[in-house]
């Protein structure tokens, strides 16, 4: 099942009212502090936002040298907001701030 199609049968499950809870939802929605606790001890941020290919690369240059690894400090609350509001954005749900 890809992720689409995952999205796309939580989206008609809410439709058709048949979901008391938004626990589907809120599972693929990602918490700032648990991405943020997983970068500071494993340096793991990318993955946490379903880009396994630049979470690779971020490990294969041992986080851009440390420059990557600054930039990311920096940017990762802005890019939790943007994952999780495109998935409210999918499943047509009001969108965070």
């Amino acid at each position: 099942m890809t992720l689409k199609t995952k999205y796309l049968t939580i989206y008609n499950n809410l439709k058709q009212n048949k979901m008391e809870n938004n626990n589907e939802v809120i599972y693929e929605m990602r918490r700032p502090k648990n991405v943020w606790l997983t970068f500071l001890f494993l340096g793991w941020s990318y993955g946490s936002l379903n880009q396994i290919g630049k979470q690779i690369f971020f490990y294969l240059t041992f986080g851009g040298f440390g420059l990557w690894t600054l930039y990311v400090l920096f940017t990762l609350n802005s890019k939790i907001k943007k994952y999780n509001n495109k998935i409210r954005l999918e499943l047509n749900l009001p969108l965070l701030n």
